[in-house]
């Protein structure tokens, strides 16, 4: 699980990094983010790109507000619900039960 997955992209936000690399072994990937984070969505959207085009499981949950650090503090922001998001997708892969 990345929660604003930060240090991927390059200065440019237009690439992944040289060294993040991606391949079918890659383990899927969950990915949450706030549109209002300063650290870039390009992160996250470039990462979840690059898994889709290897076929790697993942998804990608993107939320209006939210900013950096919302970590698992519940409050009126949606995206302080991400992980419940995450159970659901464990769920639904099988690697949690009910």
């Amino acid at each position: 699980m990345l929660v604003y997955a930060a240090g991927l992209a390059n200065k440019q936000n237009t690439a992944l990094l040289d060294e993040i690399t991606v391949s079918p072994r890659t383990p899927p990937v969950f990915l949450a983010n706030a549109f209002d984070d300063f650290v870039r969505i390009e992160n996250a959207l470039l990462l979840c790109a690059e898994l889709k085009k290897h076929e790697v499981p993942c998804e990608l949950h993107v939320y209006s507000e939210g900013g950096h650090g919302y970590g698992l503090r519940i409050n009126e922001q949606p995206v302080t619900t991400w992980h419940h998001r995450c159970a659901e997708w464990m769920r639904i892969n099988g690697w949690i039960g009910l």
